[in-house]
């Protein structure tokens, strides 16, 4: 059993210090690691039988949860933040308390986002977070698992940025992309997002009179106060 701080505050980053959260169940022990290779198995099996990529992907029945930070997933969170470079946006790092201090402009949010499928649970596998500048909202962090990537996660992500922000009554939603050695899958999907792209600013942007839909066969499940409802 490893030893806690006193102080609560200090808890998450704690624990993502520790060693058993480097692998990508470890936190519940080698039993779920067993029930994650199983079930990537069962995808794989799925995706050799049906016609088509569309197909394999609609009978997934991906299921994409969006929440806000919370005790529970706090540890996690920063454990993407902080580990995942494929599908990275900025990848920019932050400790627990950095963390914290950022949150506490009422311009930003920050969502986990846990994922499922028919085959198994996935867990909080990204991370969304936005930051509001007058009639724009900017991406600040977009981070996913290099578990999910390909099953339209990625899509759902963005779309659901685009909703909230048109709740807004914002004009156009920002995407900086930040080049690093590893994130190039990132930069692809980004350029096949629909979003317009500069080069010179290595931006991506989408303006909010046109509705970026959601993709086929995920559903999206929303936390009260994900949803803006208390």
């Amino acid at each position: 059993m490893p030893e806690l701080p006193e102080d609560k505050t200090l808890l998450a980053s704690t624990l993502l210090q520790l060693s058993c959260f480097d692998s990508a169940y470890a936190a519940a022990g080698e039993g779920a690691s067993r029930q994650m290779y199983a079930s990537e198995k069962e995808r794989g099996q799925l995706r050799r039988i049906v016609s088509s990529t569309e197909d394999w992907l609609l009978s997934l029945e991906t299921e994409v949860a969006v929440e806000e930070l919370n005790d529970v997933n706090r540890a996690r969170t920063l454990q993407l933040l902080n580990k995942t470079n494929q599908m990275n946006l900025s990848t920019r790092r932050l400790t627990d308390q950095e963390l914290q201090v950022w949150q506490q402009q009422n311009c930003r949010k920050l969502w986990a986002i846990r994922i499922k499928d028919r085959f198994g649970d996935s867990g909080v596998t990204g991370i969304l977070s936005l930051e509001i500048e007058s009639d724009f909202a900017r991406i600040v962090d977009f981070v996913l698992s290099c578990r999910v990537i390909g099953r339209n996660v990625e899509q759902a992500m963005v779309a659901f940025a685009a909703q909230y922000c048109s709740g807004l009554g914002l004009r156009e939603v920002r995407a900086d992309y930040l080049l690093t050695a590893k994130n190039n899958p990132c930069f692809k999907f980004w350029m096949s997002s629909g979003f317009s792209y500069d080069e010179k600013k290595n931006r991506f942007t989408w303006l909010l009179s046109q509705i970026y839909g959601f993709p086929r066969g995920i559903k999206i499940h929303l936390s009260r106060s994900a949803d803006g409802s208390t």
